[in-house]
């Protein structure tokens, strides 16, 4: 029954142990045993009330039940009650009282009981009566005050109702139910087969006999020799809850309460110094008062032992914990010494845990990182915060760095303050090393965004952002200088001694140039041989002498390439402007114009923007090589030139060309591309470039080009031409009409063009792949959407830029760049070219990677297309 129930222990070895293990899942045994103890205190206590003085001594029975109801469960509570107040009747049956108070008083005891059991429970939910000082005392208040003053008022008025007298008899009640709750209530509560066995197995009864001996006689010589010896007997019941349980304590108590008892009732024990006849209550009273100090000191060092307990659980665990955790754990105290290390932490610091604890966190954190740890470790013991999280680094014993995770909490003590710290240290060395190297990386990317990758100088996106910065600045009264500078007989360095050696010219150039300007002037590489200058706060003739002083500095640079020396010059066009007066496009516009106008005037110079001036120089200038375009497409004046395209493979036999269109000037001069392209851009020229190589290649060589097996060309388109509404369908046509087949036909578009003509580019994609002709992006990756439009139109060749190809071999970010084109494209269906392959070790390094095809000096130069297909025939006869 839940008065005797408890966790049991299956290594209990005694009989009583034994009986109560068994009686515990037994519902039936425990009600009747519970009838039965609780009949024979219900008899004792009535017996007590034919003594003298005609009301109970000491009320056990109200005890036994509040103990037995506050422990069992709540669906059994009907039960108990039942069970007792069915005990109770029959034991007031033998006694001889009237009908009235058989039933009355058991009723005063039930109603006692059920009050007291209501408040306690509704006012603590979860009784903690062994462990909790304040539980212990909550059930004593409550029994005590409600209880008992409950049971007497009523007891008093059920006596007066049946003419009874009832002079003394409240307190005499009162005074006997507190004794009976003093006394056997603690028991009730407490009694388990675990607090028995504390008390009664082992060593553990060799001590409590003692002391209950001990006890009692000095209970016995007190009442003898002492007029108040209540607090001598206090004395041995102190001990008692110094070194047992509750129990324990309660139990001696009790056996000193019974045997005051006893001394009360036998007149014939001659006890000189006290009257019982007169005092028996004041003096059970009192002795059942004495017990509550040792009862609550019984408590008290139970809940002091289940804290103890806890702390070394929490100790124990703590300690493994750190002993199998696999990052770093430490105990660290206020002044920063290591007191206790795990394996972990010695793994990653390097120390072993002696020489750490010869230590402090102080000694081994990086210097830097000191300060601001130090910080928090003030605010945690200021009581601002109760942990941090910090990323800070530590010296290793071999003298190296490393990056950790610390997370650091404070651990206080009795008085409530941090009396150390429980730091975790997590090793993020490799996970910092990660970060920062995508950092780099990103940097770098984000430099490559801003800046030429051949000069490094800002590129022109980045003039732009500049430019635009100056002309939106709010104080119109400011005066900039925008510059358009352009190299003179750059091309024959380009095209007499290759691409590499006009890039290392532009290099040299780049330095020139940033050595000439102030230090707040801004230098850009436009593109090809173009370069921009901003001169904000400026005034016009420190301008002039500025520009003046780049074009010597040009002018001087004797550059050498393979044993020959190479001389350019430049001419500079120069725009003063102030915030808001004009736009970007304009300000660019001027300065193009004056560039323009100096290269007219004789190249070399340096030329301020005139609006009389410029404009008709720039107009000129493009409406005579408007003019000459003009007149070559009417005089055949054009021509094709080809550049092979080499597989990489091995074991690719397939052969491919790019072809190029040259301007033959009247006077027999080949002009590149970049001399005509733009005023046949600015004019709308290009649509009939575009027409002239398409019906030269494909219908006028279509036959002799078709006789080279394996052979495939590749097509430049510009954007202009998609603007034209029978572009798509004159193409269409020609490619039906071609003799060459459309699967060896590729068209190339820049993302420039896609970017332009989007709905016009789209169209002829879709009518060119339609009749099997294939589709290249050119220059790919040159612009910041190139991956959507690859995403966007299915192309079967993407042709890497050779800005990024050129340095693969010294350059990580641009290696990683190609393999990142080349592995999306491939992912995409489509073939790789590379562009600007100068030399086999790039090659080897584009095979390497797996890109498709190669173009560039390493294979082959660009040669007229006559030469390529003479060649072609020649191999074949041989």
């Amino acid at each position: 029954m839940p008065l005797l129930t408890s966790p049991t222990d299956s290594r209990a070895d005694t009989w009583p142990l034994k009986a109560l293990t068994a009686l515990s899942s037994q519902p039936r045994l425990q009600y009747g045993l519970f009838a039965l103890v609780y009949f024979g205190c219900a008899l004792s206590s009535i017996y007590l009330t034919r003594q003298p003085g005609h009301v109970a001594a000491i009320w056990w029975p109200n005890a036994l039940m509040l103990a037995t109801v506050l422990r069992a469960s709540r669906t059994r509570h009907r039960q108990f009650l039942a069970v007792g107040l069915a005990a109770s009747l029959a034991a007031n049956a033998l006694t001889g009282y009237s009908a009235l108070q058989i039933i009355g008083f058991p009723l005063c005891d039930l109603l006692e009981v059920v009050l007291c059991l209501r408040l306690l429970k509704r006012g603590w939910p979860q009784l903690d009566i062994c462990y909790n000082v304040r539980h212990f005392i909550a059930v004593l208040m409550v029994a005590l005050g409600l209880g008992a003053t409950c049971s007497a008022t009523l007891a008093i008025a059920l006596i007066g109702f049946t003419g009874g007298n009832i002079d003394g008899v409240w307190s005499s009640w009162w005074l006997a139910e507190c004794i009976g709750m003093i006394s056997l209530l603690p028991i009730g509560v407490s009694i388990s087969s675990a607090s028995l066995k504390q008390n009664f197995v082992g060593r553990a009864k060799y001590e409590i006999i003692p002391i209950a001996a001990m006890s009692l006689v000095v209970t016995w010589m007190s009442l003898h020799l002492v007029s108040f010896p209540f607090v001598v007997i206090a004395i041995p019941l102190l001990i008692a809850s110094q070194r047992m349980n509750l129990l324990g304590t309660a139990l001696i108590g009790l056996a000193n309460v019974l045997l005051a008892l006893a001394v009360a009732l036998n007149p014939e024990l001659k006890i000189k110094l006290i009257d019982f006849s007169i005092a028996r209550h004041q003096v059970l009273i009192a002795m059942a008062l004495s017990l509550i100090g040792p009862l609550l000191v019984a408590v008290l060092m139970n809940q002091r032992q289940r804290v103890l307990r806890h702390l070394q659980e929490n100790e124990r665990t703590l300690s493994d914990a750190m002993e199998y955790a696999s990052i770093g754990m430490a105990l660290i105290s206020l002044e920063g010494r290591w007191i206790k290390v795990n394996p972990a932490l010695t793994s990653i610091l390097g120390y072993t845990a002696k020489e750490l604890q010869a230590l402090s966190f102080q000694d081994i954190t990086y210097p830097d990182d000191l300060v601001s740890d130090l910080e928090l470790v003030g605010k945690i013991i200021a009581g601002e915060i109760s942990h941090y999280v910090l990323e800070k680094r530590y010296i290793c014993k071999d003298g190296g760095i490393i990056w950790a995770n610390l997370s650091v909490s404070g651990v206080y003590g009795e008085n409530g303050k941090v009396a150390s710290f429980v730091s975790q240290i997590e090793n993020i060395d490799d996970r910092k090393h990660a970060e920062f190297q995508r950092l780099v990386f990103q940097r770098e990317l984000e430099h490559r965004a801003r800046h030429d990758a051949l000069t490094g100088l800002i590129n022109r996106q980045s003039f732009e952002y500049e430019a635009r910065r100056l002309l939106d600045d709010a104080d119109t009264d400011r005066q900039h200088i925008a510059c358009f500078l352009d190299l003179d007989r750059f091309k024959v360095l380009n095209d007499s001694a290759g691409h590499a050696a006009g890039d290392a010219l532009l290099r040299e150039i780049a330095v020139s140039l940033s050595a000439k300007i102030r230090s707040h002037d801004i230098v850009a590489r436009l593109g090809g041989d173009e370069f921009g200058l901003l001169l904000p706060d400026c005034p016009l003739e420190p301008a002039r002498r500025i520009a003046e002083s780049v074009i010597e500095a040009i002018n001087s640079t004797h550059f050498t390439w393979n044993g020959r020396v190479f001389d350019v010059g430049a001419s500079i066009g120069l725009v003063p402007f102030a915030p808001g007066s004009i736009n970007f496009n304009e300000l660019l516009s001027r300065a193009d114009v004056a560039c323009y106008t100096a290269k007219n005037e004789g190249r070399n110079r340096v030329v301020v923007y005139s609006d009389n001036e410029g404009d008709a120089a720039r107009d000129h200038s493009q409406i005579q090589m408007a003019a000459s375009i003009r007149e070559a497409l009417q005089n055949e004046r054009f021509c094709l030139y080809a550049q092979e395209i080499t597989p990489l493979a091995p074991n690719n036999r397939s052969r491919a060309i790019e072809l190029l269109v040259r301007l033959r000037t009247e006077q027999g001069q080949l002009l590149p591309p970049g001399a005509f392209i733009p005023a046949a851009e600015r004019y709308g020229l290009m649509a009939g470039i575009d027409r002239w190589v398409i019906s030269k290649a494909l219908i006028e060589l279509g036959d002799e080009l078709k006789q080279i097996d394996n052979l495939s060309i590749a097509i430049n388109l510009s954007g202009t031409s998609f603007n034209e509404p029978e572009f798509a369908l004159w193409l269409r046509d020609i490619v039906r009409r071609s003799p060459l087949p459309a699967s060896r036909i590729c068209f190339e578009l820049t993302e420039t063009a896609l970017i332009n003509h989007l709905s016009g580019a789209a169209e002829v994609i879709r009518l060119i792949q339609e009749e099997g002709c294939a589709v290249a992006l050119d220059d790919f990756g040159s612009g910041l959407s190139s991956f959507t439009y690859l995403k966007n139109f299915a192309v079967q060749f993407v042709k890497i830029d050779g800005s990024f190809v050129r340095a693969i071999n010294h350059s990580q970010i641009d290696l990683a760049i190609v393999e990142s084109i080349n592995e999306i494209a491939h992912r995409l269906g489509a073939e790789t070219v590379a562009e600007y392959v100068e030399d086999m070790a790039i090659a080897r390094r584009l095979h390497d990677i797996g890109v498709d095809y190669a173009q560039g000096y390493a294979f082959a130069k660009p040669e007229p297309i006559e030469t390529v297909i003479a060649r072609s025939a020649l191999l074949a006869a041989v």
